[in-house]
């Protein structure tokens, strides 16, 4: 069946910059086990129940040796996490082209996700942003899924079969499978090419 729709991850798909964390941790001379108990804690607060972001990382900065405020952390955090792959950009307007809807589904709290739109011109280049922020559920849960099935349906009659999802995280992509969504596991651009190409009727 003809694939009428691609949902695209973001980080290290669309964007190839290093994880933030380690990049902070080196320019700042802190160690990265001082960072990581913000991103399994508070951090899912806000990518999951729209917790606000600059209120929950305020304590967390201070530790950090940060010595500006809440809104020049988050610039220096967005700003440097904006490496795209444009191969991947170029790919997405070929199936734009194509008349092939191109989303992104991503795991994100709701700056950022503002950040991607208005900074990134991701609005512009996608057709939508599925953000968990806004769905009350993240991947792999099976409820983020059926909020995008859901709507795809609803609104564009496009089934789970007529889908390809790409992501880099396998938990990701078992959980797709299990919804009949066609999917492939990013590694490199080439590949994902190579197996586009066949899914195209």
């Amino acid at each position: 069946m003809t694939i009428k729709c691609i949902l695209f991850d973001v980080d290290w798909v669309i964007i190839t910059s290093e994880k933030f964390s380690l990049q902070y941790s080196k320019n700042f001379n802190i160690s990265i086990d001082k960072l990581s108990p913000f991103f399994i804690t508070d951090f899912k607060k806000c990518i999951i129940w729209n917790w606000d972001l600059k209120e929950l990382i305020k304590p967390w900065i201070l530790k950090w040796n940060f010595e500006w405020n809440v809104d020049d952390f988050l610039k220096l955090w967005f700003d440097s996490s904006r490496v795209i792959d444009y191969r991947m950009i170029d790919f997405v307007n070929k199936c734009k082209q194509d008349w092939i809807f191109c989303y992104l589904a991503t795991n994100q709290e709701k700056y950022r996700t503002g950040y991607m739109k208005n900074q990134m011109w991701f609005d512009k280049i996608f057709d939508w942003i599925f953000s968990s922020c806004y769905i009350w559920a993240k991947k792999p849960n099976i409820e983020y899924f059926d909020y995008i099935l859901n709507k795809l349906k609803n609104d564009y009659n496009i089934n789970s079969d007529e889908i390809l999802f790409i992501d880099d995280l396998n938990k990701n992509i078992e959980t797709a499978k299990k919804m009949w969504i066609k999917t492939h596991l990013y590694k490199e651009f080439e590949e994902l090419n190579k197996y586009f190409n066949k899914w195209i009727i």
